[in-house]
């Protein structure tokens, strides 16, 4: 996992980046381990903040609403697609999302089109409290988000 705080003139913001990997992946092994699945969690630490998600593609991308999700298909790679989800909606490649302290959001990118990608995953969506104080599986909080 990696976590990074941002600064702004406005507030501070706690990001926490997870890459997935597929249920008894080993990273001995010369094999693919990732499922296809990059998590983010966005906590507002202070203040307001104003964040920006943009899907960017080289050659550019569509974007189409897809149940709950954004599907997107890049122009130079057509047959890999991507599906992002958010907690809070999102409104084509590009959306902006005003969070003051102490909200939160989630996002999942997930992609299709290489070995693997396709196995059938598991909601990530964290849900709180754990039964027994446990942490969530994407960022370890015991708090309610």
């Amino acid at each position: 996992m990696l976590v990074t705080e941002l600064r702004s003139s406005t507030g501070t913001v706690r990001l926490r980046d997870a890459l997935t990997l597929r249920r008894g992946a080993g990273l001995d092994e010369d094999l693919a381990a990732a499922r296809g699945e990059l998590l983010r969690h966005v906590q507002v630490l202070q203040g307001r903040v104003r964040l920006r998600v943009a899907i960017d593609c080289y050659g550019g991308a569509r974007a189409e609403t897809l149940g709950d999700a954004l599907g997107i298909r890049a122009a130079r790679l057509p047959e890999q697609g991507l599906r992002l989800k958010s907690t809070r909606p999102l409104s084509g490649l590009e959306s902006k999302i005003d969070l003051d302290a102490g909200e939160e959001c989630y996002f999942a990118l997930r992609w299709t089109g290489w070995a693997g990608a396709d196995e059938p995953v598991a909601p990530a969506w964290p849900t709180h409290p754990m039964p027994g104080g446990a942490g969530c599986r994407s960022c370890g909080t015991t708090s309610h988000h």
